[in-house]
């Protein structure tokens, strides 16, 4: 009884990203897929048990598929409609995305990457927008994500070098890093000055 205000606002955070879920979706897959896939879906998203129940106990992938939908919403947004305007909701999407779960890493390279190949595949694109300002815009997108990332910590740890860290495995830690004696076999050549550009929480989880 004493947890059970913890109990449910977990749930009400969940809830919280279920509607921007169902609110992207429907702006986004309502106009790809039509209406009837559309409720489908809704449907499944509102009644799904594991996504109702037990993901807000302690798993954040209710808020990690929410935002990285958003931010995948936004980058296509973008893809039809290029400007400064998109670009900056691209990044502070994908910054949100990456905030959400260390999966989302994968996305500074995939959507980029995915606009480059669109740029290239589809001539008729080229039309709105160069290879160069598509090179600009996505370098700006990146560096905007890792803003949003270090305000998100707090700028706590930004921007420290390599040698700072401890490492548990024996790749980055060394022959003899174990979780008891943790090293760096950076520490001690020129890689270790080389700074991170996240913060030091965001890679050590």
């Amino acid at each position: 009884i004493n947890h059970w205000k913890d109990f449910v606002y977990a749930r009400l955070v969940a809830l919280s990203f279920m509607i921007l879920l169902s609110v992207v979706l429907m702006r986004w897959l309502g106009k790809l897929l039509g209406p009837y896939a559309l409720v489908c879906l809704c449907t499944w998203l509102w009644f799904c048990p594991n996504l109702k129940a037990n993901a807000p106990t302690i798993l954040p992938d209710v808020g990690a598929v929410a935002t990285g939908v958003v931010a995948c919403y936004m980058f296509w947004l973008y893809w039809k409609t290029p400007s400064w305007e998109q670009m900056l909701a691209c990044g502070v999407g994908l910054g949100f995305a990456l905030l959400s779960k260390l999966t989302w890493l994968s996305a500074i390279l995939s959507l980029p990457a995915t606009l480059c190949l669109c740029l290239l595949l589809f001539r008729e694109s080229r039309s709105k927008r160069s290879v160069a300002m598509t090179a600009r815009h996505v370098f700006c997108i990146l560096v905007l994500a890792l803003a949003v990332v270090h305000v998100g910590y707090l700028f706590e740890d930004s921007v420290v070098p390599i040698r700072q860290y401890e490492f548990v495995s024996q790749v980055l830690g060394g022959t003899e890093a174990t979780m008891a004696n943790p090293g760096n076999r950076f520490k001690e050549g020129w890689l270790g000055m080389l700074p991170v550009p996240v913060p030091k929480n965001f890679i050590l989880g």
